[in-house]
This record gives structure tokens, C-alpha cells and sequence, in this order.
């Protein structure tokens, strides 16, 4: 898996880090997270993301909004995981988390973030963005299915305030 830098300001910088984000939970949900720190840091530098070995540090160098949108979203994750999981899980009601596909689970935990701690973005610019990101990384049916899982989220998590 390699993410492409599309370096800009705004919305670009945030889907760039939203993607990276993704990878990360990728690279890390097989790891111990006990240092939040060390593991942040050590995805940034040690992580690879592309296959010519360049890491992720420096697929942001010029892009501040991506490398802070996707360590915020990765710093939240590894702080809240398990509850994460939780509201993953309840919004599935035919797959347990640990019976879906990696790609399709790691998306559903950045939109989840997002949906719980960001309520500055709007909610179709979350469930695209994981549909998107599924549908990139996944199999042909990831982005559908991500699609369903975000919109039983979307009510659990915003419909609940609106």
C-alpha cells in the first residue's frame, strides 16, 4: 500500500492525512499500543510509503496540514481504539470487526473518528472520503460496504444531535 502526495492547502491536505491516517491504523492495529508516542513517531519514520522505500515523513515534508490532520486522527486512534471498535462493531450488524477485511476495518475506524471528534466536517465529505479510501485499497465491493457501515454511523454518532 503507498499513498500518493497531493500537497495543498485545506481539503487536499486533509484527505491526504485522513489516507495516511488510514495506513497507519493499517501498519499499526497489529502492534502493541502501549507508547502512543513511540508509535506515532515510529510509523513516521520507519513506515514504508511507497515501494521505493521513501517513508512517510517524507511523503508530507511540504504538506503541514496532512501531516497534522493525520497525526491527530492517529494520536486519537490509538486513544480510543477499543472504543472505536465498539462503535464500529455496533454499527455492523452482519460482520464482526474481526471477520472484515482489514482495508474495509481500517476505514471504517477513521470514519468513525472523524464522525465522533470532528463534527466540523460534514458528514458526506466523511462517508466519501471512506468510501473512497476503501474503493482504493479494498476489493470491488469494499467501497459499498463501507458505504452501509458509515451511514448506520452516521445516524448512531450525528443523527443523535441533529
Amino acid at each position: 500500500m503507498s499513498a500518493q502526495a497531493q500537497p495543498g492547502e485545506g481539503s487536499r491536505g486533509r484527505a491526504l492525512g485522513r489516507e495516511i491516517a488510514f495506513l497507519a491504523a493499517c501498519h499499526l492495529e497489529s502492534r502493541p499500543r502501549v507508547d502512543v508516542e513511540a508509535a506515532i513517531s515510529g510509523f513516521w519514520a520507519e513506515a514504508p510509503a511507497s515501494e521505493s522505500g521513501g517513508t512517510f515523513e517524507t511523503l508530507v515534508s511540504g504538506d503541514a496540514v496532512a501531516r497534522s490532520f493525520a497525526t491527530l486522527l492517529i494520536g486519537a486512534l490509538l486513544d480510543t481504539w477499543d472504543e472505536v471498535d465498539a462503535a464500529v462493531q455496533q454499527s455492523s450488524s452482519r460482520w464482526r470487526l474481526a471477520r472484515m477485511d482489514p482495508v474495509d476495518r481500517n476505514a471504517l475506524r477513521i470514519a468513525c473518528l472523524e464522525l465522533r471528534a470532528d463534527a466540523q466536517t460534514p458528514v458526506g465529505v466523511v462517508a466519501s472520503e471512506a468510501v473512497r479510501i476503501a474503493s482504493r485499497y479494498g476489493s470491488e465491493t469494499s467501497g459499498k460496504f463501507v458505504n452501509g457501515v458509515v451511514a448506520t454511523m452516521v445516524g448512531a454518532t450525528r443523527g443523535a444531535t441533529r
